[in-house]
């Protein structure tokens, strides 16, 4: 056998091994749930560009894209807070989501405090059973008199 040929095979066997390898070790299986938590921010009303005005009442609209894979079920939360980290407006809303991806509309209705130079919108997805999480998403909105 020339020694092109020699290599030329060798070559054919490494990589039969790795797409076989490869097959076999995939990440694609359907019998493995992901152990992936995500989410995101797919609209906000009002939008992130206006400007909130201290002392009016605004009332925020969120409407967040989950994926939640580390548990059976979690819930996402609407999340207020000023440059302080305080949590400003009345109790925060809650929806509970189940393992998948999904959509949710959350909203709150506020007072912008006279206090205010910012407010922050976090839409924390939290899984069951877990007491703190770092699955966020946020905005800031920016704050005038």
């Amino acid at each position: 056998m020339s020694m092109l040929g020699a290599r030329g095979a060798f070559a054919l066997a490494v990589l039969s091994l790795a797409l076989l390898t490869a097959a076999c070790n995939g990440d694609d299986s359907p019998s493995e749930p992901s152990l992936f938590d995500a989410v995101s921010i797919e609209n906000i009303e009002p939008p992130t560009t206006t400007v909130l005005r201290r002392g009016t009442q605004v009332t925020i609209t969120v409407t967040a894209r989950y994926t939640l894979g580390s548990a059976s079920e979690g819930r996402l939360a609407l999340v207020l807070q000023d440059q302080n980290n305080q949590v400003i407006g009345p109790p925060q809303p809650e929806a509970r989501v189940l393992r998948g991806q999904g959509n949710v509309t959350l909203s709150n209705t506020l007072t912008v405090p006279a206090s205010a130079a910012i407010v922050r919108v976090f839409v924390p997805l939290t899984p069951q059973g877990a007491t703190s999480t770092s699955t966020v998403a946020t905005v800031t909105y920016t704050v005038t008199s």
